[in-house]
């Protein structure tokens, strides 16, 4: 008698399974099924169906409820009837949006997306300008969306869930784990004493360049709102520039008027007050504690070395970067976003 089958954390659906299902789901010939990338939830392009070319994401076990699903859904409705360029869902015949496949490791959720064609935005100030006009007309169509059901952006998720997480991988890095809470500390106090004042919407949640396509025509349309949910403008508009000051280096100038004029597009559009604009560098630091937290959730699935003291240092070092330049260089976009 065979051993029972070993548990799986996270397993690597066929893609040649899946195209059979698609195909007896969609009543077609079976369509041409390419596994693309593992990142937070795996990633399928697929060929053939009725409905045109299609993306289908594939969410990790336990990582979204169906509610939380539903929230992502709405808003890219939302979105794409306010003429934002953002990637629907293609239902399933029966009308389901969302599905559940049955994974080696436990019930796994599965939605179909339209695919975008186009290229991947530059670091150029006309695609941050696209980028910017995007991110404003984003957030007016998600106003007013309902919030049950998603988890909030909220600083606790921001900051102290995350930190929470990367504590214990530093039990032998005291130090690193002492300016890790130092660097939390510093940006939970800054951004309470702004909380009350800033505008609230239906973030994205991921705003950077690997999440959007710019098409022929020079639209820019986005996709993947797996990490949103309802928080704060200023956050959003901090991922950005985050994710471009990354990994730039210390007298690089280009993340921050590339940030500038991204800035300004979103102003043209949709007003920042004052307290938005001085919530950006907080939210920056913010983002760079999530970004850590995640690596540290996934550990189980993506492995303990990616997220060693080299990735917590590394961490760090772009907080330091980003704090130094925001005082200079963020001042002045902050400036001209909240000024007329």
């Amino acid at each position: 008698m065979p051993a029972p089958a070993f548990p799986a954390l996270h397993s690597v659906l066929d893609p040649a399974a899946l195209s059979a299902w698609l195909a007896g789901s969609f009543g077609c010939a079976p369509p041409e099924v390419t596994f693309l990338r593992r990142g937070l939830n795996d990633t399928y392009r697929v060929d053939g169906l009725p409905a045109g070319g299609a993306i289908l994401r594939v969410y990790r076990c336990g990582w979204r409820t169906p509610a939380d699903a539903a929230w992502e859904d709405a808003l890219t409705l939302r979105a794409a009837s306010a003429g934002v360029g953002a990637a629907r869902v293609i239902p399933h015949p029966d009308g389901a949006r969302v599905l559940t496949l049955n994974a080696p490791e436990g019930p796994r959720l599965a939605a179909l997306f339209g695919r975008v064609e186009g290229r991947e935005p530059q670091p150029t100030q006309e695609d941050a300008a696209r980028f910017g006009r995007a991110a404003a007309a984003l957030h007016a169509a998600g106003e007013g969306l309902p919030a049950a059901g998603r988890f909030a952006l909220d600083l606790a998720h921001l900051i102290d869930g995350p930190v929470a997480r990367v504590l214990p991988l530093l039990a032998g890095e005291p130090e690193l784990a002492r300016e890790i809470q130092a660097a939390a500390g510093r940006t939970r106090a800054a951004l309470e004493a702004l909380e009350g004042q800033l505008t609230r919407v239906s973030c994205h949640g991921d705003l950077h360049g690997g999440n959007a396509l710019v098409d022929g025509g020079g639209e820019l349309h986005l996709f993947d709102f797996d990490c949103g949910g309802p928080g704060f403008a200023a956050y959003d508009l901090a991922v950005y520039g985050w994710d471009h000051a990354l990994n730039s280096a210390p007298d690089d100038d280009t993340p921050w008027t590339v940030w500038a004029a991204f800035l300004e597009a979103y102003r043209a559009a949709r007003p920042l007050t004052a307290a938005d604009g001085a919530a950006l560098g907080p939210f920056g630091v913010a983002r760079a504690l999530w970004f850590m937290g995640l690596y540290a959730d996934l550990t189980g699935t993506w492995g303990s070395q990616l997220a060693g003291r080299r990735f917590f240092r590394s961490g760090l070092a772009s907080i330091g970067r980003w704090e130094a330049r925001h005082a200079v260089s963020s001042s002045a976009a902050t400036s001209r976003a909240v000024s007329g």
